[in-house]
């Protein structure tokens, strides 16, 4: 664990927002525990454990064993941590009682929505249904669906801020949705649980986030962007760079999804994003220039859209910015700028290469 990340689960643990005590003790299901947002909040159950004796009981599922171990080291040899190393779509056996289960597993990177879209939306649509099945005869006290921003689909341009409320078309033909869409099955089948059984569902549509622990290579442009300055190589966009998103620092969507986990209102969707850190990918790529002098750093442009990569797998959406009141009702509220969102990421994952 490089400095940062320290930093970040110390930040992340001195919340006063966070219901801790509804931790202690308990039985916590997480999967795809290994991916960027899953694996800070199983760091910070790690710690609650460490540090302030919570005596948690975590079942992490995933699939990629050497990454897991690259991340968690020797905590996944420690008495309190079950190893569930399995796809998500094959059925989940455990033996012990569950309080909560915190679904992340999937394929959230464009770049499987070319390579394996069968895979993407099993693990949204069978996935999801095999973990409500298990909540629902574990009698959970709450099941977390992490959703993504692409179940709004395509808006209008007037729609500036996306509220929970907003719908827009998604061409269930387009490969490139298999993401989005099955999502929204998902979404659909946590809503079919809490009307038909009475489960404790909440659902957190996570926008763009990032961290430490960004998978340089998913092909987004704001992941291209961190790589270029982490292998100090020139950026190459794909695009005109207009497009507007806000981009939110992981250590802000940990306590978001920890409130919704434990403060949500069941059967309720929240959206887990900036509103504050608006900006062009243009734009950003010519302020972590200014970030960075000492690298001599310059955009570059390769737009091609006749390329199968461009016209499939391009995000149609132009502007992506999250209202995030219901959220903040909760007691939530964004702390990390744009600059240092970018800047922590960054000089993070040059530490841990450097290191590795």
């Amino acid at each position: 664990m490089n400095q940062i990340v320290k930093e970040d689960i110390i930040n992340i643990l001195n919340s006063k927002t966070v219901p801790w005590e509804k931790f202690r003790g308990k039985h916590i299901l997480i999967t795809g525990s290994s991916g960027m947002i899953p694996s800070y909040l199983v760091l910070v159950l790690i710690m609650l454990n460490e540090i302030n004796s919570y005596h948690i009981k975590l079942f992490l599922l995933f699939r990629n064993l050497k990454k897991a171990q690259n991340i968690f080291k020797d905590y996944l040899k420690k008495d309190y941590i079950n190893i569930l190393l399995q796809d998500v779509c094959d059925p989940i056996s455990i033996d012990d009682p569950i309080d909560y289960i915190i679904h992340g597993a999937s394929n959230a990177s464009p770049k499987y929505y070319g390579t394996d879209p069968v895979g993407t939306a099993r693990a949204n649509i069978i996935g999801t249904d095999n973990l409500l099945q298990l909540a629902k005869n574990k009698k959970v006290d709450s099941f977390l669906f992490l959703s993504s921003s692409l179940i709004y689909g395509e808006l209008t341009d007037e729609n500036t801020t996306i509220f929970e409320t907003d719908r827009g078309m998604i061409d269930p033909l387009d490969v490139r949705n298999c993401y989005g869409e099955s999502k929204r099955a998902g979404e659909n089948l946590c809503i079919d649980y809490y009307y038909q059984y009475g489960l404790n569902v909440k659902i957190a549509r996570v926008f763009h986030t990032l961290g430490p622990f960004l998978d340089l290579n998913d092909s987004r442009a704001f992941s291209d962007i961190c790589k270029s300055f982490v292998k100090n190589k020139n950026i190459i966009l794909r695009s005109n760079g207009s497009a507007k998103r806000t981009f939110l620092y992981v250590v802000d969507a940990i306590e978001a999804l920890l409130m919704i986990l434990t403060k949500g209102e069941n059967g309720e969707a929240y959206n887990v994003g900036s509103q504050l850190n608006e900006i062009s990918i243009k734009e950003l790529a010519h302020i972590l220039i200014g970030c960075y002098p000492e690298k001599n750093i310059k955009v570059e442009y390769n737009i091609d859209p006749n390329s199968i990569a461009y016209s499939k797998m391009k995000n149609p959406v132009n502007i992506i910015i999250p209202e995030t009141q219901k959220l903040q009702n909760l007691g939530w509220k964004e702390k990390f700028g744009l600059t240092e969102t970018f800047t922590r990421t960054i000089d993070a994952i040059s530490m841990t290469l450097k290191l590795g």
